[in-house]
């Protein structure tokens, strides 16, 4: 009886473990994930404040709750707590700390590309980047298409947009497999709109290079399709 009363007073003496995050108030982050709810509360089935998409900016107000939970985020047990933060819009509300990012200028697609490569099954395309896909075929005739389906060496492709960075992917495919993989970088001149596709080594490895989309590009340029 004794032992067991001195175990239960050692036991009082332990600190119970208290959730962190390393997030300072007033931190820009980056959403994560696709279709994130913000919520009034920190509590799933709170009243929705609005849903937020991939790349959206936040403001980290400085509370969380301390006891964190554990959800499926694209196939995978995220343990993280609720985050206080506020839209660019001004919205205010919680949002789960799995599905956002610390980092300002966070290249989330450079993360997603490392990831995956030749071989890889669609299921793996699905659970990193959605359903919301664009398909590219050889039944398209636009020339542009072609080009692509030539430089991917494939029939038919998958790609995905980032329309609030002009960064993309696209996956060549054979059946429910990645034969090849590009990426698209959009810019925005007085004189328009022009596409990059780089090789995913080229854009992980090298900025973008304007003078490469020139019809005599430099030897250095072999990242980029013409």
């Amino acid at each position: 009886m004794k032992l067991r009363t001195l175990l239960f007073s050692l036991l009082l003496l332990v600190p119970l473990p208290v959730w962190a995050v390393d997030y300072a108030q007033g931190q820009s982050l980056r959403v994560s994930a696709t279709n994130v709810v913000m919520r009034s509360d920190p509590w799933q089935g709170a009243p929705v404040v609005g849903t937020l998409q991939e790349y959206d900016h936040l403001t980290f107000l400085g509370e969380y709750t301390v006891d964190p939970i554990t959800v499926t985020v694209r196939g995978e047990r995220v343990t993280a707590p609720y985050l206080l933060v506020r839209a660019d819009g001004g919205d205010e509300g919680w949002v789960f700390g799995g599905l956002v990012t610390g980092d300002h200028d966070a290249n989330l697609l450079a993360g997603k590309l490392d990831l995956l490569g030749e071989g890889d099954s669609t299921e793996e395309i699905i659970r990193l980047y959605g359903r919301d896909y664009v398909t590219h075929d050889r039944r398209m005739r636009s020339s542009s298409t072609q080009a692509l389906l030539d430089r991917l060496e494939a029939d038919k492709a998958w790609e995905f947009y980032y329309f609030r960075t002009g960064e993309g992917v696209v996956f060549g495919l054979d059946d429910d497999r990645i034969l090849s993989v590009l990426v698209r970088q959009d810019e925005v001149t007085d004189e328009g709109l022009t596409t990059y596709w780089r090789s995913v080594e080229g854009f992980l490895e090298h900025p973008l290079r304007t003078e490469c989309h020139a019809t005599s590009a430099p030897a250095n340029c072999d990242d980029y399709l013409h």
